[in-house]
């Protein structure tokens, strides 16, 4: 055999075990950074209210951290203000990590994406966040219903009690009358006494005289 020959075998097996490591480090790379993850809840907020970050980032492998590192939130400045740098989210013994913002009333409306930085480097994760304006509260004030109150006055019915007729009885008059009418007929009799007394004392005196 050929000393040619040889090396172009010999080349042939250097570049396929360049290729096998290559693809294999590209598998790696994606099994690493598949491992890494972000998610936003909810993904669409207005500005000033509060919203979820949490995700992964590995341990151990490529694009992984330590445990003790963690994990620093990246986007736009008026996101994330002044520099686009956002709060540090402390991670759990295999990475997880989970951490509230509120969203800062200068950012922009639209869509925002957030990215996560571990161990002084990009993870290769995003997520995407989108502002919404605020909504607009218009005040409506409220409608007083003026009733008008009747009142009822309830007058309770009058009795007026029949007053007493009392009648003044008759027999008093007669005997006012009876009374009259015996001094009428005693002072008759006194009269008529006084005459025959009269009568009779001028009849002894004449008789008298007359002897």
């Amino acid at each position: 055999m050929c000393r040619s020959a040889r090396t172009r075998r010999t080349a042939a097996r250097v570049a396929g075990a360049f290729a096998l490591t290559s693809v294999a480090a590209v598998l790696l790379a994606s099994a690493a950074s598949a491992a890494s993850s972000i998610t936003v809840s909810p993904s669409s907020a207005p500005r000033g209210s509060t919203v979820t970050i949490s995700g992964n980032v590995p341990v151990s492998g490529t694009a992984s951290c330590a445990s003790g590192d963690p994990a620093q939130l990246t986007s736009t400045a008026d996101l994330f203000p002044p520099d686009g740098l956002g709060p540090q989210a402390p991670r759990d013994a295999i990475g997880n990590f989970n951490i509230t913002y509120t969203i800062p009333p200068t950012a922009s409306s639209g869509a925002h994406s957030i990215g996560v930085r571990c161990g002084g480097g990009a993870v290769g994760v995003s997520a995407a966040l989108q502002v919404t304006q605020t909504p607009t509260t218009t005040g409506v004030a409220p409608t007083t219903t003026s009733s008008t109150s009747t009142s009822v006055v309830t007058v309770a019915p009058t009795t007026t009690a029949p007053r007493a007729t009392t009648t003044t009885p008759r027999a008093a008059p007669a005997r006012k009358s009876s009374s009259r009418a015996v001094w009428i007929v005693l002072g008759a009799l006194a009269l008529l006494l006084a005459a025959g007394a009269a009568v009779l004392f001028f009849r002894r005196r004449g008789a008298g005289g007359s002897d």
